[in-house]
């Protein structure tokens, strides 16, 4: 019987589940405002990262390879319509030991925007759309919980098309992303 809870307790903080975004992260007040908001959250264990920064680059080194599949062939489907092309998540967390970001260095396809031990805020800013996106991570003694929140303000009716048909895929992955942490 304990065995059963603790295997149903287990298999709920392994799912990323849709969440608020905390009220302590910069896009908390774009949120609302936004065109297109979500927010995915998943608990981790005690404090394995160090950072915020340290869990995008951990996020993104292990990213299933599907991942950027998609990717290319998103590039490939809207260069067409003057879409910047993303070129894939680099899948080296090496990157973060090397380099140390600031905001206005540039990570993958994104602007670093804003960056704290506790946030890491990424841009990306486009003809027909801007793209934040934030990895936030509030850290307890029971476990850390690192959230994502994407916010997306479109500027064109290309930039909104290209949100709806984008939505699917968008979900899908940073579930996907985030799982892989737990």
């Amino acid at each position: 019987m304990l065995f059963r809870k603790w295997k149903a307790h287990r298999k709920t903080i392994c799912i990323p589940t849709a969440s608020p975004p905390p009220m302590c992260s910069a896009l908390a007040s774009r949120f609302a405002q936004a065109y297109y908001a979500d927010c995915f959250a998943q608990y981790v264990a005690p404090h394995p990262l160090k950072c915020a920064s340290e869990a995008y680059f951990n996020l993104t080194a292990s990213s299933p390879k599907w991942v950027n599949i998609i990717l290319k062939l998103r590039d490939i489907l809207v260069c067409k319509f003057g879409i910047a092309p993303t070129n894939g998540f680099s899948r080296s967390a090496t990157t973060y030991r090397q380099n140390s970001l600031e905001a206005g260095s540039e990570v993958d396809f994104f602007r670093v925007h804003q960056i704290s031990d506790a946030e890491l805020v990424l841009s990306l800013e486009d003809a027909h759309f801007d793209v934040f996106l934030s990895v936030y991570m509030n850290r307890k003694i029971e476990g850390d919980r690192v959230f994502i929140i994407s916010v997306v303000q479109p500027h064109t009716l290309v930039g909104k098309l290209y949100l709806i048909i984008i939505k699917p895929f968008h979900k899908c992955v940073v579930k996907s992303m985030l799982k892989r942490l737990a």
